[in-house]
């Protein structure tokens, strides 16, 4: 019998890739950002000079009569006294002549104590003394001003910055799908 020729095919399936990359969520936090605004206290200090008053009229009424004014003034003040003075003086001498009869010598005596006696004469320069300087001293308190600083703080807060990544999966062909048909021998010669 004779044999039929018969046709071959060959068939190779496809072959798929797959990769499968995975997604996630990227998360980001910028720092916060701060501002800062700081202003400095003040402190303002004065402090007055004190006052110092001296006074040193007593000394020089005690040294050189004082000024020329006052000195006259001070003699002038004394005058009506160192006048009743000598008055009542002399009026007692004038008493003691008067009474001549009696013992003793009146005008001799009256004379030795004449030649020795000075007479009142006024006091033109002042007392002297360790504490004729008076001093005043006024002292002044500090003048104390405070400002107060203060500090301004501005918070920016940055927002998370997020980004998704979606899965993916990837298809590629690792193998092309083929068909080989191969067809029988056929003797042509018979």
């Amino acid at each position: 019998m004779p044999s039929i020729p018969s046709i071959q095919i060959r068939q190779q399936s496809a072959l798929l890739g797959m990769d499968r990359i995975p997604g996630g969520l990227e998360i980001r936090q910028p720092r916060t950002s701060l501002e800062i605004r700081s202003t400095p206290a003040k402190l303002d200090i004065r402090s007055p000079a004190g006052e110092l008053e001296i006074d040193q009229t007593r000394a020089y009424v005690a040294l050189n009569g004082g000024n020329p004014l006052s000195l006259n003034q001070r003699i002038y003040d004394q005058m009506k006294a160192i006048f009743l003075s000598n008055l009542a003086h002399r009026v007692e001498k004038g008493n003691r002549l008067a009474a001549f009869y009696r013992p003793g010598n009146t005008i001799g005596e009256l004379a030795a104590e004449e030649a020795l006696e000075r007479p009142p004469s006024p006091e033109y320069m002042g007392t002297a003394s360790y504490d004729n300087v008076d001093l005043r001293y006024t002292a002044h308190p500090p003048q104390i001003s405070v400002v107060p600083g203060h500090t301004e703080i501005k918070v920016h807060p940055n927002p998370p910055q997020m980004t998704y990544h979606p899965w993916k999966i990837e298809y590629y062909m690792l193998r092309d799908p083929k068909v080989d048909i191969i067809p029988p021998k056929i003797d042509v010669q018979a």
